[in-house]
């Protein structure tokens, strides 16, 4: 296992620009607005939101090796 070490301000900052970022996409495409009561689109938000969660935080290890 490798251990990357990095600043606390820096990771923070970095994280929460991909928390932004994933705010951002759901808001401009709407699916932020899910009905609750339909478990299938709760079901396909949270799928989906997994999926974008993994890519920023794979690009966010990505940028934290470079700097």
């Amino acid at each position: 296992m490798r251990v990357i070490q990095i600043r606390e301000d820096a990771f923070n900052q970095h994280f929460q620009a991909t928390l932004d970022k994933l705010k951002l996409v759901s808001f401009e495409e709407g699916t932020i607005n899910v009905r609750l009561n339909n478990q299938v689109e709760v079901t396909n938000f949270i799928s989906n939101i997994h999926r974008r969660f993994h890519y920023e935080v794979v690009q966010l290890k990505d940028k934290l090796r470079e700097g």
